[in-house]
């Protein structure tokens, strides 16, 4: 089965263009082009925000759950993190550029990363919505846009060649566009893609990423759907916070603690 993606992503605000008729002020709906682009400057410009990002995977008539929840912060970058898988584990996190705090059952534990590692920056893309960025960029003017009282709503539903070539993309940019995941491309089928995000009118900021995919692989033709549902707030409003003395001086040495 394939790695779950989980893309968080970000939308953008609409543009408010105003005018005096009579006395009043007027607000002209902006073009989905320019609410991209405000989504896109906006996104850029996340220094702190909570996430919650909650993966289905469906297949043999079974459901896998997932959860990623918890806050960052940048300039330095901190981290704090739950991962849940199902009902059974959870597991917490504090996580810097260069260390990782985990704390799987009783004990921490600590591990040296690379300044420049893939799972820390696969896990902020996805923390800060950037990882579901791609989807909207991509799918551009074929988004559909709608308003609520407080968001801009861009949507698509289609497996074309447009919808089938995003949902690769999606899946190939959570895995780090492995040789490997970009090997198994050529023998996935995709069956049926959706995507929803919610942009703030006012801010340009994410508020909701959904996206639904469903794929075959090869001859064996097995169905499996996968259902990523994104929550963000308090985006540029969380305090400044660092890890606890605590964790760090009771975290002990992997085992492997080479750079990852």
């Amino acid at each position: 089965m394939m790695k779950k993606w989980l893309v968080p992503v970000v939308a953008g605000m609409g543009l408010l263009l105003t005018g005096c008729v009579k006395g009043q002020t007027q607000t002209v709906d902006p073009k989905i082009g320019t609410v991209i682009e405000k989504s896109q400057q906006a996104t850029q410009k996340i220094k702190s925000g909570e996430a919650k990002i909650v993966t289905r995977t469906i297949a043999n008539q079974r459901t896998i759950s997932g959860t990623i929840s918890g806050k960052f912060g940048s300039n330095p970058l901190v981290m704090k993190v739950k991962l849940a898988n199902g009902g059974s584990s959870r597991i917490h996190y504090y996580i810097t550029n260069r260390m990782i705090y985990s704390k799987p059952k009783h004990q921490w534990i600590k591990q040296k990363v690379n300044s420049k590692s893939p799972i820390v920056a696969n896990l902020k893309a996805q923390m800060t919505a950037k990882s579901g960025q791609k989807g909207l960029g991509m799918l551009g003017h074929h988004l559909k846009k709608a308003k609520t009282q407080a968001n801009y709503r861009l949507s698509y539903h289609g497996i074309g060649k447009l919808g089938s070539h995003t949902a690769k993309q999606l899946i190939l940019a959570e895995s780090g566009n492995s040789s490997a995941a970009k090997q198994m491309m050529k023998h996935l089928k995709i069956t049926k893609f959706s995507y929803l995000y919610l942009v703030n009118k006012t801010d340009y900021l994410p508020r909701k990423l959904a996206i639904t995919m469903g794929y075959t692989m090869g001859s064996s033709k097995k169905a499996v759907t996968e259902k990523l549902m994104g929550n963000y707030q308090y985006l540029n409003q969380v305090k400044k916070f660092t890890i606890p003395k605590s964790v760090k001086t009771s975290a002990e040495w992997a085992s492997i603690s080479t750079p990852m």
